[in-house]
């Protein structure tokens, strides 16, 4: 919680295909502080992927599309991720 993520996904666009999502309690209640818990549990079954559930919980999220990884390189604390399209993401870890 509190923490930036993005998600780099290949495709030009988001996918919708079936899959399973297992959680023990823990889980649940990790989603319910996120307050998308109820929200799983009402319509699992409709679910097309945990991003549309967090993009329609305004949750932020970053997305880049088309971006499939190259190589990773480490540069200190940070982590470079080099995508085919020749640009650099920057990761950070504290």
């Amino acid at each position: 919680m509190g923490l930036k993520s993005m998600v780099l996904e290949s495709w030009e666009n988001l996918r919708v295909t079936r899959f399973a999502f297992t959680t023990f309690t823990n889980a649940w209640k990790a989603l319910d502080a996120l307050g998308i818990g109820d929200t799983l549990r009402e319509q699992h079954i409709l679910l097309q992927g945990l991003v549309a559930t967090f993009t329609i919980s305004g949750i932020p999220t970053s997305h880049i599309f088309c971006s499939k990884v190259v190589s990773i390189e480490e540069h200190g604390y940070a982590k470079l991720i080099q995508l085919a399209d020749g640009s650099v993401v920057k990761t950070k870890l504290k």
